[in-house]
């Protein structure tokens, strides 16, 4: 009951906090909070007990839990570790094009028939089923998604083509590292100036005459 209890108020919590006080009401306050996060436990408690119900039990549950995580929490994890570049757009992108790409592939466990045929699959009983290691593709593909789309989006930003009032993620608000494209005299000048005021950059730093 713990285990379920904290799992419960860890979607609400990251659903309120995540998407509905970044996204979608950034004025939010503490009380509507508050409502939201009671909403999603009841809503997720619902949704929970409705799949205990189901015919296929809770180990498919657990297998189809576990398939969500590697597919598509993974990749956002090793970019939130050790992928600085990494944006909300990039994660988002990676995120649909993910699920997009594990539907068509195909998903016994939830009866969704394979429209793309990887090779190594074959047909059993007029079925086409999968023999390629289908979650590591979309795992792979989504981890090169948001890099691809982070970096570019970034670019777009940066060179001013996309207008900074189209930034709905606010991702020009976010401290991050500007690509260096090299300092000019001038820079390197300002830069002595200001760390020293009192020495003339020109100078040396030391006297070395007797």
């Amino acid at each position: 009951m713990s285990s379920t209890d904290s799992a419960l108020l860890s979607a609400a919590f990251t659903f309120s906090n995540n998407i509905y006080k970044n996204i979608l009401r950034p004025q939010a306050t503490q009380r509507e909070m508050q409502w939201v996060i009671r909403a999603v436990v009841l809503v997720m408690g619902v949704a929970g007990t409705s799949l205990t119900l189901t015919k296929k039990g809770t180990l498919v549950i657990w297998y189809i839990g576990a398939s969500l995580t590697y597919c598509f929490l993974l990749p956002q994890l090793i970019c939130v570790l050790f992928l600085d570049k990494a944006n909300g757009y990039g994660s988002l992108t990676g995120f649909v094009m993910s699920l997009v790409l594990r539907l068509l592939c195909g998903w016994p466990s939830l009866g969704i028939p394979a429209v793309l045929h990887l090779p190594g699959g074959s047909f059993e009983d007029g079925v086409h089923v999968q023999r390629f290691p289908v979650n590591t593709l979309c795992m792979l593909c989504s981890l090169a998604c948001i890099l691809t789309f982070s970096n570019l989006t970034a670019l777009l930003f940066d060179q001013g083509i996309i207008p900074e009032a189209w930034d709905v993620l606010n991702f020009l608000k976010l401290p991050r590292k500007l690509p260096s494209l090299g300092a000019s005299n001038e820079d390197k000048k300002r830069r002595l100036e200001e760390k020293d005021p009192q020495q003339d950059p020109s100078e040396p730093m030391m006297n070395t005459t007797c």
